[in-house]
């Protein structure tokens, strides 16, 4: 009874910790993609987007088997909205963010996201700020049980999966997502034609399956965080920008 109320104290501990820590990556994000903002001497409502990208070395490796093709680097790009594409692409109003960051895996080991991509000493976390939902997906053609809920996109054949996590800056809550997504297109192109998928709260979750969940969050969280932070400091060593004024034309 004792090492059981001993684990259960342990694990309370743990979660709060969690719940800080998503707390407090969710506002160093937000001040950092303001301060990297401010920075560029753009002001909300004035520009498009802009967008910052890394690149880190690795020990090269061959992505394909008899194959010359080798991959020495790894890195992370994202855009912050500045307003005046509000309405349009996703409307994506001043704010809101797009990333992916690239996670490399030790001792050789590969990670596919899909059908179009060759297996990679990385594995993308896909971040969205939109509102107060910050979502973090990472996608992946071939799940494990020990992942856990999954989304599962596609038409049936050929399906495509993603782990997909959300954290809600105004209530805490954090939740994942299951079912299926249906798409159509082709290549890389994909479009959501029927949402399937249901919503549950992640802390329902088994903890050999949350915890994981839970730190890739607060990694990816802080990865993006890092990137602003650094653009802010015009750290041109590290990263590198570009800014996009004016919406593209049709």
């Amino acid at each position: 009874m004792y090492l059981t109320q001993a684990y259960n104290y342990v694990i309370i501990c743990i979660m709060s910790d969690i719940r800080r820590e998503l707390a407090q990556g969710a506002a160093g994000l937000e001040a950092a993609s303001n301060a990297a903002m401010t920075s560029l001497g753009l002001a909300p409502g004035e520009f498009a987007w802009f967008t910052g990208e890394t690149r880190q070395p690795m020990p090269p490796q061959t992505i394909l088997p008899e194959s010359d093709v080798e991959v020495d680097s790894f890195g992370s790009r994202a855009t912050f909205y500045g307003g005046r594409i509000a309405n349009d692409v996703g409307n994506f109003v001043c704010g809101h963010i797009q990333a992916s960051v690239d996670e490399y895996i030790p001792e050789g080991g590969k990670h596919q996201a899909g059908h179009h991509q060759s297996p990679v000493p990385y594995i993308p976390r896909l971040l969205t700020v939109k509102n107060e939902l910050i979502t973090v997906d990472t996608p992946t053609l071939n799940p494990s049980l020990n992942d856990g809920p999954v989304v599962i996109e596609g038409l049936g054949r050929d399906p495509r999966y993603r782990k997909t996590t959300t954290y809600n800056t105004e209530t805490g809550d954090v939740t994942v997502r299951s079912g299926q997504l249906i798409t159509d297109g082709h290549g890389g192109m994909y479009r959501p034609t029927e949402d399937r998928t249901i919503e549950q709260d992640a802390f329902e979750l088994p903890d050999d399956i949350l915890l994981p969940r839970l730190a890739t969050v607060i990694r990816t969280i802080k990865s993006v965080s890092s990137m602003f932070d650094q653009i802010a400091w015009r750290n041109v060593e590290n990263v590198s920008w570009r800014i996009q004024e004016e919406p593209p034309k049709r």
